[in-house]
């Protein structure tokens, strides 16, 4: 019964996030995928700083093996261009996202059948949920540009979206430890 209460915990939490992180972009755009960009920018050069130390530093790995260097030194390169240009990385976000909710909504289709494997009379509203997601994922992936200067903003209606979806469907869980997620 523990593990449930965490599985389930685990995602209302996830959601909640979601729903938080949709607003945010809702309501902030532009300050939001700046914020971003020079946050995932200066990650993305702490790990090249990393690999780059590595390299130098590790005497256990033959060099002809060792990769540490290359690969820090490309995320170096990453990380300083999305600090120079962070509006051309947003351009991509779309893309990202719909990423994102495309594998989503797979794994939503797999935990919509199980509710429909086990008895549970509501699962078509899951599988109508999940699919109104796999659907935008898709509008994001197809047409990633043409969002323009809204897609910050209908990505924040697709995170809300997806964190309400994943609410609507744990709601839906059997409550008993015969069926746990």
């Amino acid at each position: 019964m523990k593990k449930t209460l965490n599985s389930v915990a685990g995602v209302v939490l996830a959601a909640i996030f979601f729903i938080l992180l949709g607003l945010v972009l809702l309501l902030w755009p532009e300050l939001t995928s700046k914020i971003v960009c020079y946050c995932l920018g200066i990650l993305i050069l702490i790990f090249a700083v990393t690999r780059v130390v590595k390299f130098f530093t590790d005497k256990k790995v033959y060099f002809v093996f060792s990769f540490d260097l290359t690969v820090g030194l490309i995320a170096a390169g990453m990380g300083a261009f999305m600090l120079i240009r962070p509006d051309i990385v947003t351009a991509f976000l779309p893309f990202v996202i719909g990423l994102f909710l495309v594998f989503s909504s797979v794994l939503d289709f797999q935990k919509t059948f199980l509710l429909r494997d086990y008895g549970n009379s509501r699962w078509k509203s899951s599988l109508v949920l999940t699919c109104i997601k796999l659907v935008f994922g898709i509008a994001l992936l197809a047409a990633p540009l043409f969002f323009g200067e809204t897609f910050v903003r209908i990505i924040g209606v697709g995170l809300i979206y997806n964190g309400l979806s994943e609410l609507w469907i744990v709601s839906r869980w059997p409550k008993t430890d015969e069926h746990a997620l």
